[in-house]
């Protein structure tokens, strides 16, 4: 199913800063490199520079999780939401987030190791010690839009956001062992009703924290039915 007409749009950009160790493994062995953790943080190229990343379809992952947990949705009605490609025809995704590039000036990390547990003697297994680099400070930045939502849907967003900002949704690696919890900051949320003459949004709603977003939502203050509406 493709979008032959947008009905409605949202806009959101906002930072996602380290709260503790994150981790966001890149795949690699470096395990004979003895400068290098044996696993490092994934990286990506941003503007011409490499930067530490957390790709887009990772914090939209916990998002649908957390939105079909918390609200007990079915296969059908998490993937009208946030689309599948595995039924035909693919459904496309009404929210997409952008992947979050680090900003390397405000990036600490530090090296965590783990080892693995025998099933027979319950003693450390031997050779399994490996090295993870994590960031322990850091800020991503990020966003996401989502286009033709109902209120009910950008109330589930905008609940998990709030579950991302408070502890609730972490992200990344050993999310069992404390690891990947963080804050949400420099958040603003649009919300447009077409375009003026110039093209240029016509702004009706404006958001800077998660918390007032989700009150308002709840209370009725703010409905994409209502007050958007594209032309």
């Amino acid at each position: 199913m493709r979008f032959s007409k947008i009905l409605n749009e949202v806009i959101c950009s906002f930072t996602i800063s380290a709260n503790g160790p994150v981790i966001i493994a890149d795949g690699n062995s470096n395990r004979t490199n003895p400068e290098k953790a044996d696993t490092c943080f994934l990286t990506s190229r941003n503007n011409g520079e490499t930067a530490y990343v957390i790709p887009g379809s990772s914090i939209k992952g916990v998002i649908r999780k957390y939105v079909e947990e918390c609200f007990y949705f079915n296969d059908d009605k998490i993937n009208m939401l946030f689309g599948s490609a595995k039924i035909k025809p693919s459904i496309k995704s009404k929210v997409s987030f952008s992947d979050a590039f680090a900003d390397m000036k405000t990036v600490k990390t530090d090296m965590f190791f783990n080892t693995a547990i025998s099933p027979i003697g319950q003693g450390v297994k031997g050779g399994s010690l490996n090295s993870v680099e994590a960031v322990v400070e850091g800020d991503f930045h990020t966003g996401f839009t989502m286009k033709n939502a109902d209120d009910a849907e950008f109330h589930y967003i905008a609940k998990a956001l709030n579950g991302l900002g408070n502890g609730e949704i972490c992200i990344g690696g050993r999310k069992s062992r404390g690891f990947g919890n963080v804050k949400i900051k420099n958040f603003k949320l649009i919300v447009s009703n077409g375009f003026d003459m110039d093209l240029k949004p016509v702004i009706v709603a404006e958001y800077d924290d998660v918390k007032t977003l989700l009150n308002d939502i709840e209370k009725g203050k703010i409905s994409l039915s209502t007050e958007v509406s594209y032309v």
